[in-house]
């Protein structure tokens, strides 16, 4: 599709239908204008950029909620299924400390203090290339949580996104945490999908953990999608920590970027890979981690498995 001034045009349109602030409305309207500019990724399998995504416009569209099991929403503190919310359980008590969970959307709106900043722009920045640059355009649905400074969060936060695939509509997906100073989480998330269209799926986590932050992410992955691209960066202040579990079950071909910016000295990070492909599955990974503290440490475990005839790929970066 090209983007031309008319097509930027109705997308704005759109996006204002949608509801969302001026400010972002333009940040979309600036990425798409680079898109062209900017470069795909180097990949050994994922090199047709029009092959991996579809450039929509944020339309709404609602999910009906009957269509899950009832156990898929009630067993996680919060549900999305495509781009509606069906449950937000957080605790009373966690709201009155100032803790924040909602969706993507309604931060915009309703928190643009703390998500302007923060939303794409310290920890993944959009012009990054293609891939970055679409996800910003074209993200759909998403989740935010904030953990005010020194709150300490005892049981986990539970996310549960489910691609709506009961409609051809691919899921551009994001998850935002920041937690600030001196403030500790752990969050456990998945993310499946129900219905049989084969559609795409585009999933980014950004974690932005404050000075003497601490926090563990665990996400399991169970998309059928046909592709599913996932980015995923922790930017860490001084003293903080981060902890990954990644465990990659997709059926479809599979392109994961996973990185840490290790900012302040003294920061710590972890990461925990499994994965295992089958069939003619497709899956590559790139780890990649940026030092720019004293005295910071990061520590990969993988326990990768590669069955029949997939293929199975992990690219390891430090810099």
């Amino acid at each position: 599709m090209g983007i031309n001034n008319e097509y930027l045009e109705d997308f704005k349109l759109d996006a204002n239908d949608h509801g969302e602030p001026h400010w972002f409305i333009d940040r979309r309207i600036e990425v798409l204008k680079q898109l062209d500019s900017l470069d795909l990724a180097k990949s050994q399998y994922f090199n047709e950029f029009d092959d991996l995504v579809k450039i929509t416009s944020p339309q709404r569209i609602r999910s009906k909620k009957d269509l899950i099991d009832a156990k898929n929403i009630n067993d996680y503190t919060m549900t999305q299924f495509g781009q509606t919310t069906v449950k937000n359980g957080l605790p009373e008590e966690l709201e009155e400390q100032g803790v924040i969970l909602t969706d993507i959307f309604t931060a915009l709106r309703i928190h643009p203090r703390l998500i302007q900043t923060s939303f794409m722009d310290k920890v993944i920045s959009p012009d990054e290339d293609k891939m970055t640059a679409f996800h910003l355009a074209c993200v759909n649905s998403g989740v935010f949580l904030y953990i005010p400074k020194g709150v300490k969060i005892s049981q986990p936060i539970s996310i549960n996104l489910i691609q709506d695939d009961t409609r051809p509509t691919d899921l551009n997906t994001h998850v935002l945490v920041v937690a600030e100073g001196d403030a500790e989480v752990s969050i456990e998330q998945n993310l499946s999908n129900y219905g049989k269209n084969n559609n795409r799926t585009n999933f980014f986590v950004e974690v932005l953990a404050r000075a003497n932050a601490k926090v563990n992410y665990s996400l399991n992955s169970e998309s059928s999608s046909n592709f599913i691209y996932t980015k995923t960066r922790a930017y860490l202040g001084r003293d903080s920590s981060v902890n990954w579990n990644f465990n990659l079950n997709n059926h479809g071909n599979t392109w994961a970027d996973l990185s840490n910016n290790l900012y302040g000295s003294g920061s710590r990070v972890k990461t925990v890979l499994n994965s295992q492909t089958n069939d003619k599955q497709i899956e590559e990974i790139t780890t990649a981690t940026i030092k720019h503290g004293k005295n910071v440490a990061s520590e990969l475990e993988n326990n990768l498995i590669s069955k029949d005839n997939s293929v199975l790929t992990l690219n390891g970066q430090k810099s």
